[in-house]
Parts: structure tokens; sequence; C-alpha cells
């Protein structure tokens, strides 16, 4: 269509500038077909070497932050509001950390009495935000993506961490900041710590051992986009990657 318009455009102009100043003798298209190739072709090509060119810079700056620990893009933050629980006023947030990719930081915030408080989830390293939501019979909210299952306490404003050891579910209380690694072991008697790591941050916490907390669970809704309630969008699978 824009080649379309760009000839129309040129055989408009030769006519009118024709008429206007009343050209004699015979017209030669030319200058006009050498003028619009030249354009036609030139444009494409520096337009290609420019993304190209700027996808590289991009990526060598990105690995680079990557490898001093620090953050090369960020966007700004996202937020999507769920339904109040017990009072307190809880939303998720997203900002993408690459300039192209899809890669995300998370956090909730919780707002209560004019407060407002934030806690970090796991950093999404690749893939398009999804969240399923459930309801848990105590009350508390579960939110599962690809990445992991978490139970959400607005009320206490805590999160916790779920996680698979020895054919058991086990939960642990998630660090308030932004993780870069994890890891877990049993002790000889018989407890699971859990060791929680960034560039400058450590801590060791105990797991629980869940029971039934995880049976009965119902459909409560998904973030993509925005929070959608069960009512408006149907639950999808989720593909775990660990």
């Amino acid at each position: 269509m824009g080649i379309i318009a760009g000839i129309a455009l040129i055989v408009f102009l030769l006519r009118f500038i024709y008429r206007k100043f009343h050209a004699e003798g015979k017209r030669s298209p030319l200058p006009a077909v050498i003028v619009f190739l030249f354009f036609g072709i030139a444009f494409p090509i520096l337009s290609c070497v420019y993304t190209v060119v700027s996808y590289q810079t991009a990526m060598i700056n990105y690995q680079t932050a990557c490898d001093s620990g620090k953050r090369y893009y960020s966007s700004d933050w996202r937020k999507y509001e769920l339904p109040p629980e017990n009072g307190t006023e809880i939303a998720f947030e997203e900002r993408g950390i690459h300039p192209f990719l899809a890669e995300y930081d998370y956090r909730l915030r919780f707002e209560k009495n004019g407060e407002c408080r934030y806690h970090y989830l796991p950093t999404n390293c690749g893939g398009r935000t999804y969240f399923k939501l459930y309801r848990l019979k105590d009350g508390r909210l579960l939110f599962s993506d690809k990445d992991g299952d978490y139970i959400v306490d607005a009320v206490d404003e805590k999160v916790w961490f779920l996680f698979r050891f020895g054919n058991k579910t086990y939960a642990v209380e998630y660090p308030n900041a932004q993780i870069s690694g994890r890891g877990w072991e049993k002790k000889e008697n018989g407890e699971v710590i859990v060791h929680f790591y960034n560039e400058s941050f450590e801590k060791s916490s105990e797991a629980q051992l869940l029971t039934d907390e995880l049976q009965n669970k119902s459909y409560y809704g998904c973030i993509t986009n925005d929070f959608y309630p069960a009512s408006e969008r149907s639950e999808e699978p989720i593909r775990k990657m660990r």
C-alpha cells in the first residue's frame, strides 16, 4: 500500500508540475523513477542495518549488565488490582527488564489503612505473564505460574514458596527480596532447610510440610495483561518449567 501510494503521489506531482509550468517538449519520468528507486531501496537497507546494529548493541549491553549483577533495562511498574482481601487492598505488579524479550520483575502490593507495602516474587526470565489464582479452604490465595506456586496471605502480608522434595510438598516463607538462586537440604533430624540468596543477600529458613492445605481449592481467576475473575475467563492449563 505504501508503494502504491508513493507511485500515485509521484504521478500526481508530475502532472501537476507539467500543467502549472506548461513544460514544452517531451517529458521523461526517468528522474522521478530514479529518485523513487533510490529511496525505495536505500531506506529498507538502512532500516535493516539499523535494526541489526541496535539489536547487537542492546544484547552486548544487556549481557554486560547481567554479568555485573545490575539491571540493564527496566520499564515502569504496571499494576493489576485484585478484589480486596479482609480489608487489605491487593494488587499484582510487573515491569519489563529486557528491551524486547518477555522478562519481568514481579511484586505484590498490599495496602491497608493508607499504608502500602510491597513483596517481591521470583523474576520471570522468559515467557508471557500468566498466573492462575485459587482460593484455598483456609481463605488464602494460591498463585501458580510456569515457574512455581506461591501461597499469599494478604492479611499478614506474607508469601510462601512451595516446592517438592522427597515426593512431599513443602512451604517456606519467601524473602521480600529479588532472589537470584535457591536450594534446599534435609538435616539429620528431618528438618528441610531452604537457602535463598543473591549478590548481597542470603537467608536460610525451615520449610513446613504441607498435608491437605492444597486440597479442595477453587479456581479464583487469572492474571495476564490484567486480573480476570473466574467468571470472565476460564481456567487454562500451565506447563511447569521446573
